[in-house]
């Protein structure tokens, strides 16, 4: 399998995997950072999942602070067009712990889980697991 991180700053951290079948972006949140920080970074990763042409997407929001709504709605629109304008399969998600943002974005993982999204998100515990399930063949 190979890894290469593509992209890192004081908030994210962006790394390329590609076990031959299957290749994904990882967007490793690191801290809390300003709404316009989260908004430029997400733009550079996905410039990034379109230069390498990734089918899936594992965002790793644990260590992401609370999100404003401001926030959580922009990424809810930046999830909607992910399918559709990148060609993502494939969403595994690690949810921040806070309850504030597990709360506020609830609503998408039901509006994102198949059969009724041609986009499968998934949850997820653990890095690991997520990174098998985006790069899993089948």
């Amino acid at each position: 399998m190979y890894m290469k991180i593509l992209y890192s700053d004081d908030c994210v951290q962006v790394v390329l995997h590609d076990n031959g079948y299957r290749t994904a972006l990882e967007v490793n949140w690191l801290n809390r950072c300003t709404g316009e920080e989260l908004q430029r970074a997400t733009v550079q990763a996905i410039m990034l999942a379109r230069r390498h042409q990734v089918n899936a997407w594992i965002a790793n929001d644990q260590g992401l602070g609370k999100l404003s709504l401001v926030d959580m709605h922009w990424a809810e629109q930046m999830l909607e067009n992910m399918h559709r304008d990148l060609g993502l399969d494939r969403f595994a998600l690690l949810m921040s712990d806070l309850p504030h943002n597990r709360e506020k974005f609830s609503p998408y993982i039901q509006k994102y889980t198949k059969p009724h999204s041609p986009l499968e998100l998934n949850l997820f515990e653990d890095i690991g697991t997520a990174r098998a399930w985006a790069l899993d063949p089948q």
